[in-house]
């Protein structure tokens, strides 16, 4: 299936989605897949396996990395800083809840700002 991003740019071409699609994806196949019988498995005691295929899979081996995780993540290139005002004095640079300034008062300098 197409990404939303190659769909916008086949819908501004005027073409048909579908087009683009997989045949795997599509009602025929699926259609298709089903024409026959599917049988159900019997009980895995009931298998019946060559005695020279004992073979076992085991998961693969992960390692995990070492160090603290990421807790913030990394910033593309380009992309602005984000800069936090506070809400109680409205500087920049910390939050309201560590805020030391005195709080301004909104509806006074709503007035100022109007005359």
């Amino acid at each position: 299936m197409p990404c939303g991003h190659a769909v916008a740019v086949i819908a501004k071409r005027n073409l048909g989605v579908y087009d683009y699609c997989a045949k795997f994806y599509k009602t025929e196949t699926l259609k298709a897949m089903y024409e026959e019988n599917i049988h159900p498995l019997p009980h895995k005691d009931e298998w019946n396996l060559p005695q020279h295929l004992d073979i076992v899979v085991l998961p693969p081996k992960a390692t995990i990395p070492a160090g603290r995780l990421r807790k913030k993540r990394i910033r593309s290139r380009g992309e602005p800083k984000v800069i936090i005002t506070c809400g109680k004095c409205g500087q920049p640079g910390h939050n309201r809840k560590t805020c030391r300034n005195p709080p301004v008062d909104k509806t006074n300098k709503q007035k100022k700002q109007k005359s």
